[in-house]
């Protein structure tokens, strides 16, 4: 199954939480606890999960497009692929491919391998990841998949997708890892407030930003 197949198959499981909490909870209102607040917690969990999952494959794609059709490999790739965690495995792995009968098979799989111990979420994450797809300038140009719109402009300072994923990684941690509990003295064991309203939005500008990652990384054959 394709990159952009599994990012909507992923995301379809967020979108439908949402619609839950709005059968369930009409009015909608922010909260911090209850039924309500991890719904729309568990919303954010499975968008992070869906972008992971669409940046490991899609990086695959594009890196193996990039070797069987320029007859190249990304400096980045090279480095990774010549890392593994145990130098037994990277000696092996490396023979695998020598004498291999389909190559691309055995360097798609290496590829996998090295990329299950990474996970593809923050900027910082997908530098890396859009360092092996070759992509120059990544951020200026998904900055107009994600501002970009139809009619006036509006006034006032746009958000940039990389401060966007940052804060939606950063809140992802905050539940997966803390409960979405503060650990500050001030307000030690409560829970931090979320709203239906910002996680709908941060699902519609996710699929902006994905659907951009697949305009901007397509290698023509």
């Amino acid at each position: 199954m394709r990159a952009i197949e599994l990012f909507n198959l992923n995301i379809l499981r967020a979108e439908k939480l949402i619609d839950l909490h709005k059968r369930a909870f009409k009015r909608g209102r922010p909260v911090a606890e209850g039924e309500a607040a991890d719904l729309l917690r568990s919303a954010i969990v499975f968008a992070e999960a869906a972008l992971d999952t669409y940046i490991h494959v899609r990086t695959v794609e594009v890196t193996m497009k990039i070797i069987f059709k320029g007859k190249k490999v990304p400096h980045a790739v090279a480095q990774l692929i010549a890392s593994p965690i145990k130098e037994s495995d990277r000696s092996k792995a490396l023979l695998n491919i020598a004498v291999a009968k389909n190559p691309e098979s055995e360097i798609r799989k290496l590829l996998r391998k090295q990329l299950s111990y990474q996970t593809f979420q923050a900027p910082k994450d997908l530098d890396e990841a859009f360092r092996m797809m070759e992509i120059g300038d990544s951020w200026k140009k998904l900055d107009k998949f994600l501002t970009n719109r139809p009619g006036p402009k509006k006034q006032g300072k746009k958000q940039t997708t990389k401060i966007f994923l940052l804060n939606l990684s950063e809140r992802r941690n905050d539940i997966v890892h803390r409960g979405d509990m503060y650990i500050n003295k001030k307000y030690h064991g409560k829970y931090q407030i979320i709203s239906r309203s910002q996680v709908a939005d941060s699902l519609v500008k996710l699929k902006k930003i994905v659907f951009g990652i697949e305009q901007i990384s397509e290698r023509k054959s």
